[in-house]
């Protein structure tokens, strides 16, 4: 399957991709540094942001801007935060106005903390089911075993830990009917399954579902599509893989790419045919630094199925 660069950024840990249907844009992550990535397919232009603590998923809102999973909690952004920068007025006799001094104004606001006291553990992944409610988890820095949970923010703004005892909290999203979620802890190179009760945003019946053995990658981000089917990032393995709803996988469909550590994807484009890919270079030597030129670059691929535009946060 041909695979294009769409973002050759670098980053060290690229993850987080996540469809905007109103921009058509593409928001994704590097969770260590804190950048937020605005990717407009159309102009081939990434707009970095740095919002100053690690960024584990992002999220887009309904009444405008985004709801970010930073370090130590649930977060929002204003839109005018990637509003074009006005060019300076000219003055009398052809000298530029120049603008006025310091950083420009970045309104990150924590809405409810997380984990905050606990340094040792940071948010990760997460995505938004569609009643408009933001599912997001944690990990411990060190990948301590058992040290993750799932977090689930209301659109009033409450915060409820929904489960427990993770160890690598990552890829979550549903089946197109909204009664199963699925949700990856990539500490036991897992997927799970889950009945999910719509109405309250409640998890039951948890089982799994793919367990993908240690020489074929770690299960990381994921995203179902239009058919129900999942698709996987399998770090280490540098391949998308897709299975069936039943957990069946689906080899035809792998989506490799020349950057080993794939993190997350997710469809978009204006087709809902675009699988993008991101990738990391934590870790790397510099010989595979070398192998892999490309190493946390964003990518893009058409595998010949359609994606679902992401749910968006009511609050």
């Amino acid at each position: 399957m041909e695979v294009e660069v769409a973002v050759d950024g670098g980053a060290e840990i690229g993850e987080g991709p996540c469809w905007d249907v109103a921009g058509q844009v593409l928001w994704w992550v590097d969770i260590p540094p804190g950048t937020l990535h605005r990717y407009e397919p159309s102009t081939g232009t990434d707009r970095p942001l740095a919002v100053g603590r690690p960024l584990g998923a992002v999220a887009v809102r309904r009444g405008g801007g985004l709801v970010l999973a930073v370090g130590d909690g649930f977060a929002v952004l204003e839109p005018e935060a990637f509003l074009p920068a006005v060019p300076p007025a000219t003055l009398p006799g052809g000298l530029p106005e120049l603008p006025p001094a310091g950083p420009p104004g970045v309104r990150v606001h924590l809405v409810a903390p997380v984990e905050a006291g606990d340094a040792a553990t940071r948010m990760n992944d997460g995505a938004c089911d569609r009643r408009g409610r933001f599912f997001a988890g944690t990990m411990a820095w060190e990948r301590t075993a058992g040290a993750g949970s799932l977090y689930r923010l209301g659109p009033d703004g409450a915060v409820e830990q929904v489960l427990c005892g993770l160890t690598l909290s990552n890829g979550i999203d549903w089946s197109p009917d909204g009664r199963t979620m699925y949700l990856v802890d990539s500490g036991h190179h897992r997927v799970d399954r889950f009945d999910f009760d719509e109405e309250h945003g409640r998890l039951a019946g948890r089982a799994p579902l793919i367990q993908v053995a240690p020489g074929e990658g770690m299960p990381d981000g994921l995203t179902v599509d239009a058919e129900g089917c999942l698709w996987v990032a399998l770090y280490g393995r540098g391949v998308v893989r897709r299975f069936t709803a039943a957990g069946v996988a689906l080899p035809a469909f792998d989506v490799a790419v020349p950057a080993s550590k794939v993190t997350s994807c997710a469809f978009g484009d204006a087709d809902l045919g675009g699988l993008y890919v991101t990738s990391a270079t934590r870790g790397l030597t510099a010989e595979v630094r070398r192998l892999e030129p490309h190493a946390g670059a964003v990518f893009r691929a058409r595998p010949g199925v359609t994606g679902r535009a992401p749910s968006a946060y009511a609050g």
